[in-house]
């Protein structure tokens, strides 16, 4: 009998060491593709500022006439207001923030291509940058994307998301939408993912 529990007490130490290296195994992995995704965040928001400048040298250009470019600049001015917060790490604030100047940008876009009077030397310099800026973006956030999904796809699974929990990791936030298009509303499919 004492021999039949020394056994089972054996096999309950080997089976808990066998957990913890597991664990220890597991969070170093996420820590480290945390840690990735942290870099690949910051060439994003950086990008990110790069066009919000462009954005910001267009609305001093514009005139009195140009009610578009104000409505950009206000939902500029609350977005520059939670920057250093977006600076951290992607957030829904941050994406709700850079769908709303997106869509109005697109907007201003449309309306720049369809009247021939705002089509001017300065805006047209403004406008390919912002294309290129988009694509630029559009790139990073393809490549961050992938990276958050590949992270939340380990969260997810038992035993992963208990240790993750337990080390104070959460699940990231993506962006479901592509810059320079109109999009249908990427913070939504954002929020359902996060909940």
């Amino acid at each position: 009998m004492k021999s039949g529990l020394k056994i089972v007490l054996v096999i309950i130490l080997l089976l808990n060491l066998v957990a913890l290296v597991h664990e220890k195994h597991v969070i170093s992995n996420m820590k480290d593709e945390k840690a990735k995704i942290d870099s690949q965040w910051k060439e994003v928001f950086r990008a990110g500022a790069d066009r919000w400048a462009i954005v910001q040298e267009l609305i001093s250009q514009g005139t009195k006439e140009d009610k578009l470019l104000d409505t950009i600049q206000i939902t500029l001015l609350q977005h520059t207001i939670l920057r250093d917060q977006f600076a951290k790490a992607c957030s829904l604030s941050y994406v709700e923030s850079e769908y709303q100047i997106d869509q109005q940008l697109q907007h201003f876009m449309n309306a720049y291509f369809k009247d021939t009077t705002l089509i001017r030397g300065s805006y047209t310099t403004y406008v390919h940058q912002i294309k290129e800026s988009n694509q630029r973006l559009n790139k990073l956030t393809e490549a961050y994307n992938a990276e958050v999904k590949k992270y939340n796809l380990n969260f997810s699974g038992f035993p992963n998301s208990y240790y993750a929990r337990m080390n104070d990791l959460k699940p990231l936030v993506s962006f479901d939408w592509v810059y320079g298009f109109m999009n249908e509303d990427g913070v939504e499919i954002n929020i359902k993912m996060v909940k």
